[in-house]
């Protein structure tokens, strides 16, 4: 059947060519741009741009610090180049607080978090982690006055007591988990808690190993350190859950350096207290 003719003016065919042809042109990029971007994977995006970019705390020495010239150095940094050069990228480090690292990863700032970061079930249900790198226990660095009535973790577990704590840290969760009665006070930096200690405004500080054994050398006359493991942590890189293919090119790297010994030479070379195997 025809069509009635219409009782307005007909467009001609060139005006619906100017008008058509552009929009439809329009549309076709902008599903070819959001098809790119929807198959792209971060993986692929790091190959294209050339530059890994990882996220850490510089304040946790050896695996993380800066040094006077400013450049960020450490076991992770070292970590993270092996990883970047099987990437065939160079490395960006980002210098961030330790409470808003993972931020940055949610964000899209950083590709990946380095930073000495303990696997826990809260922390899975928001992050891939890798394969564990480095395992290390907790203990405390106690002022020298209350050490003569401190010979566990539990004897702190007093309303009495002040037990300084790094914010966002494990140290921080382990305490509040361990030690509901005591006081916490808690800190930005491990310095702070540290110093608390050293100055006898609080009783102990709960952290790395590592780290409170550095900061008694730093205070000898006015600290005590206690060996005894609180717990025990092992250290994984961090990235967003949807990154899987990422994650399995950390994995396999992680893995490479563990058998050729680069895993070994990381620690000899950085000397933190702990291990890279699991303990028995």
């Amino acid at each position: 059947m025809r069509r009635p003719r219409s009782s307005g003016p007909t467009p001609s065919r060139s005006l619906l060519a100017l008008v058509v042809v552009p929009l439809l042109a329009l549309l076709a990029g902008v599903l070819v741009g959001c098809g790119r971007g929807g198959s792209s994977s971060t993986l692929d995006r790091i190959r294209e741009r050339g530059v890994l970019v990882i996220a850490t705390e510089a304040e946790f020495r050896p695996f993380e610090w800066v040094e006077p010239s400013g450049k960020v150095v450490g076991f992770d940094i070292d970590l993270a180049q092996a990883v970047a050069d099987s990437l065939g990228v160079r490395l960006e480090v980002r210098n961030v607080k330790f409470d808003s690292i993972l931020s940055e990863l949610r964000q899209g700032l950083a590709d990946l978090v380095v930073s000495g970061m303990t696997v826990t079930p809260e922390r899975a249900q928001s992050v891939r982690f890798s394969q564990p790198y480095f395992f290390t226990v907790t203990a405390l660095l106690l002022n020298r006055a209350s050490a003569g009535t401190v010979a566990s973790a539990k004897e702190l577990d007093d309303p009495a007591r002040r037990v300084a704590v790094k914010e966002g840290t494990t140290g921080e969760q382990s305490a509040r988990a361990m030690l509901p009665r005591a006081r916490l006070v808690s800190h930005k930096t491990e310095n702070g808690a540290a110093l608390d200690v050293a100055e006898g405004r609080a009783d102990a500080f709960l952290y790395d190993l590592h780290s409170v054994e550095q900061h008694h050398a730093q205070h000898p006359d006015r600290t005590v350190l206690l060996r005894t493991p609180v717990t025990v942590e092992a250290y994984a890189v961090a990235g967003r859950l949807e990154d899987g293919d990422l994650m399995a090119r950390v994995d396999a790297t992680l893995e490479a350096m563990r058998k050729d010994g680069r895993l070994a030479a990381l620690q000899a070379r950085h000397g933190p207290t702990g291990s890279i195997e699991p303990p028995r």
